[in-house]
């Protein structure tokens, strides 16, 4: 290096000293020699000296992530954005920051605007909305963690579960549940940051949606001084299932609409984090070339901090170079190639089981696009979740205690959506399933409707749902979790019990065209020993007998050339034919209340011939 006039000369004793340069603001080396009577002298860079095991250096990236509250001093770009959301949060009971999927809503609230609230004296907690519980459910089990932090995880389900039951109740609630959070707030208020609703809202039933929005509205208000406000990311197209005839106003004066980055802002939120660290830059150029390789697309935020997260990965001496972001492939390069590098380091089979599980972490959204799917751990096949924990580290996924679950339940989610429309090998895993994963979804909203109805036969699958179930699930089984099998195998045997009792009311009977009867035994046999005599060939049974008496009538026996016990007789079956198309026999074990048959007995097949056997139904019964 060398000093510059008027600059004092290094000479003895500069020796240690750190080395300071203003273009990289920050210090850059330590002074170790000097020419005498010269300017120049030596340095050791800064990255020799640090053992990065010791002094871990700090990135100022985020990857695909979202930027939280610590990441504050790296989120850069959206100061008119944050004023604004920040002022509409302050002065309105709801706010819905809603934008495009990869704008950096998330990012914006969490270290944008809640940093602004906390320092005016505010709490904060957060709520991510599962889909598929009940909205007054969803509200719960936020509220028990803020009323009741010290619960253990089987007391906080039962407190939440008493919760909600008291705002599906119907009772006016939430202004007493209002002061309790705000008694347990900071002094000026609380704030409920409800992230990805739209993760909810394309999810569950209209009805649900609108009315968990209506819980959030008639919880946030004022109790004295304090303020409870609740802030909530979505994207435009969750909005419409929130306008009605009575929210209109509501919904019109909450939205505050996110737009992507322009060029300039941008560059600033590409340039200043790097500023915020000392010793770290950027070769000069490479930031312009970044924006510019970025383009106008709207989710573009998170591929940018991908490509700078990797490239700061793989600076040179704290400089961020043209030579590595090439090697990158650019922005768009640069995710794509992470993927199929994190891919290519797993087995074939744990490949096979990658794909399972990142075409359950997406859904079929309008048009072609797709949407991320959050999953529960408890939700996934052993397998799937074994490879979701191999992938985590890689941050291809991401693992996260489930809202309002228990201490040791997790959900499973990808990392962001912009995987699903730009690596290429995930689109064409989830175009090849989309059929499949449509038809999930709806199974699965079916489901969640018979759950949350308290098991009504009524809402079990019938008719052509259950046959393209069951076809479904005979080709898929592996990618149907255990609840959905039990629903579907739940309806089928609901919809044979009814078909059952239909023939029965119907009197058509469900016997097959042999019936045992009694038949005189051959020489060495018990006398008395029921048979069942068959037709060599298909003989039609005679017309049902009419339904007379108090009584049902057992069905009429076939005709059979040979009479029971001549000799010659057709050899007798190794196990009675009688029997249903499940293998089961039919015995007449029914009772009839006015000529109407109760319910048919089954009995499993190879079973002894009970002793009524041959009696009259009524006697059978007696």
């Amino acid at each position: 290096m060398e000093a510059q006039e008027p600059g004092p000369r290094i000479a003895e004793g500069f020796s240690g000293a750190p080395v300071w340069d203003d273009q990289q603001n920050g210090v850059v080396g330590m002074t170790v020699a000097a020419h005498r009577g010269e300017r120049t002298a030596y340095l050791l860079p800064s990255a020799e000296l640090v053992d990065e095991r010791t002094l871990r250096p700090v990135c100022p990236f985020q990857g695909l992530a979202p930027f939280t509250e610590g990441d504050a001093e790296f989120f850069h770009g959206r100061d008119s954005d944050t004023a604004r959301v920040h002022k509409a949060v302050r002065g309105r009971p709801v706010t819905l920051v809603a934008g495009p999927s990869g704008c950096g809503k998330s990012s914006l609230v969490r270290a944008g605007v809640l940093p602004l609230l906390r320092a005016e004296g505010m709490s904060v907690s957060e709520l991510r909305p599962v889909p598929g519980v009940r909205a007054a459910a969803v509200l719960a089990r936020a509220l028990t963690g803020i009323l009741e932090p010290g619960l253990g995880e089987v007391g906080r389900l039962v407190k939440a579960e008493e919760l909600a039951g008291l705002l599906d109740s119907g009772d006016d609630v939430t202004a007493e549940l209002r002061g309790r959070v705000l008694a347990r707030g900071a002094s000026a208020g609380h704030v409920i940051f409800v992230d990805q609703f739209e993760e909810y809202a394309g999810a569950a039933e209209p009805a649900a949606v609108r009315r968990l929005f209506g819980l959030f509205a008639a919880l946030a208000g004022k109790d004295g001084t304090a303020v409870l406000r609740v802030v909530a990311t979505t994207r435009p197209d969750s909005l419409d299932v929130l306008v009605t005839a009575g929210t209109s106003d509501l919904v019109s004066d909450a939205v505050q609409f996110i737009a992507p980055l322009a060029a300039d802002n941008l560059e600033r939120a590409v340039t200043a984090p790097v500023d915020a660290v000392p010793g770290l830059w950027f070769e000069p150029g490479l930031p312009e070339r970044i924006v510019a390789d970025a383009g106008d697309e709207p989710g573009r935020m998170p591929l940018v901090q991908f490509a700078l997260t990797e490239l700061w990965k793989r600076r040179s001496r704290s400089m961020l170079t043209h030579a590595a972001y090439g090697d990158l492939g650019g922005v768009a390069g640069a995710l794509v190639g992470y993927a199929e590098d994190t891919l290519s380091e797993l087995t074939r089979d744990q490949q096979e089981r990658a794909r399972r599980l990142f075409v359950q972490l997406a859904r079929p959204a309008d048009g072609d696009t797709f949407s991320r799917s959050p999953t529960r751990t408890a939700d996934l096949a052993p397998e799937l979740l074994h490879v979701a924990r191999e992938l985590a580290p890689g941050k291809l996924v991401v693992l996260s205690p489930a809202p309002g679950g228990g201490e040791r339940e997790e959900m499973v989610d990808l990392a962001h959506e912009a995987l699903t429309a730009l690596w290429p090998r995930l689109r064409q895993w989830l175009v090849d399933s989309r059929d499949f994963r449509s038809w999930q979804e709806r199974l699965r909203t079916d489901l969640k409707r018979w759950q949350t109805q308290h098991h009504e036969p009524a809402r079990l699958l019938s008719g052509t749902d259950l046959a393209e179930a069951g076809h479904r699930l005979a080709r898929h089984i592996e990618d149907i979790s255990a609840a959905e099998r039990g629903y579907i195998l739940l309806s089928r045997r609901h919809s044979r019990r009814g078909a059952r009792l239909r023939q029965a009311r119907s009197g058509r009977w469900p016997f097959s065209r042999c019936s045992p009867s009694y038949w005189r035994s051959p020489p060495g046999r018990a006398s008395g020993r029921p048979r069942t005599n068959c037709a060599p060939r298909p003989r039609a049974c005679s017309p049902r007998p009419p339904r007379t008496g108090r009584a049902a009538t057992p069905p009429p026996r076939c005709s059979s050339p040979w009479p029971p016990g001549t000799p010659g007789g057709p050899p007798r079956p190794a196990r009675p034919c009688c029997t249903s198309t499940r293998g089961g026999s039919i015995w007449w074990a029914a009772t009839r209340r006015s000529g109407t048959v109760r319910s048919p007995a089954w009995t499993p097949p190879r079973t002894a011939v009970p002793s009524s056997y041959g009696r009259s139904p009524a006697a059978a019964v007696g």
